[in-house]
């Protein structure tokens, strides 16, 4: 018998009545999937089940999903923890994200690690203000989310919640939140769900305050809104006007990107794959070099990094490289997502600078020991692509459906092999032009062509 806890999220939304199973992974088998009974998973709660079952082994992994029924599917699951009855080890396994078609990356399936394949991370607090303009319908009744990014470090979003009704119109509030030391932060993105019956938001302006006393201002006067201005509602909000250094702040490490630090702009296309396991994680990063410098790490949010999807970024450094030659990529594989399978990137400088793309083609998962990968540009290389232009006479009967081929003669004779043109059921009609590339390696100038067909079709 497992003893299995289920903790779901304390955030606006987060239980579920959907059906939800459970299954277990060890060195030595594999339960089968067994639905969750006699729980009702509603925010903030943790329940508790048996599985009866043979043995496992040590425990490498677990899945959890739901069937997406009920009338409120959506769950966020915080954690799962594990009580191996041999051993009687507990073992914890964090979520921290949504099962859910409309939130987060749209799974409701998650295959989760334990915690202990990696150390958890230190804890440093921010203490994060939002300021809402002093208009009619300033005030928000959505649910309001918020990433930070500093040169160490990203926060992923964290939902702004606390005991009182916020972000009201001419309000300011306060929220404390506890994560990974950051370092100094560059810029915040903050966005609502667009939820319940007054949505629209004018946010002024975002201020957080580190533990060691400097306080970051990111100006905003814009609504965030469906209805009003520009129609968005996220914003990725940048320094403005420096920062305070209301006590000392002494850091060990980077010190050449300081809150003050001019920054400069780049946009990325990050293109993740579709295989399966291929959902990103929450700690992804890029730097990029060329001439002899180098960005420090720059942090990506995990919704660009969604399953079989491109998104566009834009990040900011403190280092301006404007030949990119190379790019490093990896990510810190916390949490419960270890595996990325990455399509390629592609790199703009901006305003109208460079712009390269690395392509990826690989995995980049702590199971391999394979998280961080150099993307070199390739040389360019010659092209030997031929067009080739046929045109059919538009004599009656002209047309042919048989498989047409070409071989084509070069400088001292040398022969192309033959090769099969297009399909024959959509090309070759009478009074069409048909075009073709095909590959002439080494032949030099065309001298003299073959052209027949097979004589086969109707």
């Amino acid at each position: 018998q497992y003893t299995v806890q289920l903790c779901t999220g304390n955030v606006r939304g987060a239980g579920t009545d959907a059906n939800v199973f459970v299954t277990l992974a060890g060195k030595k088998a594999t339960t089968a999937r067994t639905h969750v009974t006699g729980c009702k998973f509603t925010s903030g709660s943790t329940e508790t089940f048996v599985m009866v079952t043979k043995d496992v082994g040590d425990l490498k992994n677990l899945t959890v999903e739901h069937d997406n029924t009920g009338f409120g599917p959506s769950w966020f699951l915080d954690k799962v923890t594990v009580t191996d009855p041999t051993s009687n080890q507990t073992m914890v396994f964090p979520c921290g994200v949504w099962l859910a078609r409309d939130e987060g990356d749209g799974e409701i399936k998650r295959v989760l690690h334990p915690s202990h394949t990696s150390p958890p991370p230190p804890s440093h607090t921010y203490l994060v203000t939002t300021v809402t303009g002093d208009m009619k319908g300033a005030g928000t009744d959505s649910s309001v989310l918020i990433s930070l990014q500093g040169n160490m470090a990203a926060s992923g979003e964290w939902r702004l919640e606390n005991s009182r009704t916020n972000f009201e119109r001419g309000r300011k509030d306060t929220f404390c939140l506890k994560m990974t030391d950051l370092g100094n932060l560059h810029h915040v993105t903050i966005r609502h769900d667009n939820r319940g019956t007054s949505p629209s938001w004018y946010l002024v302006h975002v201020e957080v305050q580190d533990e060691r006393g400097v306080v970051y201002h990111f100006p905003c006067n814009q609504w965030l809104s469906r209805d009003e201005g520009d129609s968005c509602i996220e914003r990725t909000l940048t320094l403005g006007g420096g920062a305070e250094q209301v006590e000392s702040a002494d850091r060990s490490g980077d010190q050449s990107m300081g809150p003050t630090s001019q920054q400069h702009r780049y946009v990325l296309l990050v293109g993740t794959g579709d295989q399966a396991g291929s959902t990103g994680t929450a700690n992804a990063y890029v730097t990029l070099h060329g001439g002899g410098r180098g960005t420090e790490r720059v942090w990506l949010d995990r919704r660009h990094l969604q399953r079989g999807h491109t998104h566009k970024c834009e990040v900011l450094s403190s280092v301006l490289v404007d030949r990119i030659d190379k790019i490093c990529v990896g990510h810190d594989s916390p949490g419960h997502v270890t595996s990325w399978y990455l399509e390629k990137i592609e790199v703009e400088v901006c305003p109208g600078g460079q712009k390269v793309t690395f392509p990826g083609q690989g995995w980049l998962r702590s199971e391999d020991g394979k998280v961080e990968r150099e993307l070199c540009l390739a040389p360019p290389t010659p092209s030997n692509l031929w067009t080739v232009c046929i045109w059919t006479s538009d004599l009656l009967g002209a047309g042919t459906d048989a498989n047409v081929f070409l071989q084509v003669f070069g400088e001292g004779g040398r022969g192309s092999k033959k090769t099969l043109l297009g399909s024959s059921v959509e090309s070759f009609e009478r009074g069409e032009v048909d075009m073709f590339e095909i590959e002439l390696e080494g032949l030099g100038t065309p001298k003299k062509i073959v052209i027949g067909h097979d004589n086969t079709g109707p």
